[in-house]
């Protein structure tokens, strides 16, 4: 069985694409209960109480899939596909904020105008767009489950070593899972990557931008 593993690009070293700037702009900042990512509550698939995740970010080139805090964020088309897979909830996020940074991948003249100001001070201080927020449409938290909640169900799921992390800063953690666990899972939090089927991954694989996200792929017997 194939899937595969998904973790955001964390460090910059030696990135000639994006480094802080872009990827807060990205993203964008999340929170829960009045405490930003990655200090908000932490809510799963499997947590009964469900509190509203607040997004700010900029209103310029909003992605159809960001990750601002632990779960993928999805535009409408994207929510709907979801659908399609078992054990994953979709929550409607509320935009708090959203300003005006424009911004490019390769593009790191945003110094000249900003200069050395927090790309997260920026989000959390420029002006709230207005007509940002009639445009944008509805986005949702794609909430999954936490692989320890699960892998005491599958007793013949085998360990398997999974990479997170960004290159040259990687770690490996040994898992223990099994087909059927990600056929009934298709998407799983689990510690140092988010684990996709190659169903739930074939849905998503095109939103999955490259320069903030990284892909590994993985086979499971």
């Amino acid at each position: 069985m194939i899937f595969y593993g998904v973790t955001k690009v964390s460090n910059f070293i030696n990135n000639d694409r994006i480094n802080a700037f872009h990827y807060n702009a990205f993203h964008g900042l999340a929170e829960r209960d009045g405490r930003e990512y990655p200090n908000d509550t932490q809510v799963y698939a499997s947590t009964p109480i469900r509190s509203k995740l607040l997004i700010s970010r900029t209103g310029r080139r909003v992605p159809s899939l960001c990750m601002p805090s632990r779960h993928f964020i999805v535009d409408e088309r994207y929510r709907v596909a979801l659908e399609a897979l078992p054990h994953i909830r979709s929550e409607a996020v509320e935009f708090k904020r959203l300003v005006d940074i424009d911004y490019q991948e390769g593009d790191f003249s945003w110094q000249d105008q900003w200069s050395q100001v927090s790309p997260r001070v920026l989000l959390r201080t420029l002006p709230d767009v207005s007509a940002f927020h009639e445009c944008i449409g509805k986005y949702y938290e794609a909430q999954t489950w936490l692989h320890r909640e699960l892998v005491n169900g599958y007793p013949a799921a085998a360990e398997t070593e999974i990479t997170g992390g960004t290159p040259p800063l990687v770690r490996t953690e040994r898992l223990r899972l099994s087909p059927d666990m990600l056929r009934e899972y298709p998407i799983l939090t689990a510690p140092g990557a988010t684990l996709m089927s190659e169903e739930a991954f074939d849905i998503l694989d095109e939103a999955l931008k490259r320069d903030y996200f990284i892909v590994r792929k993985y086979s499971l017997n």
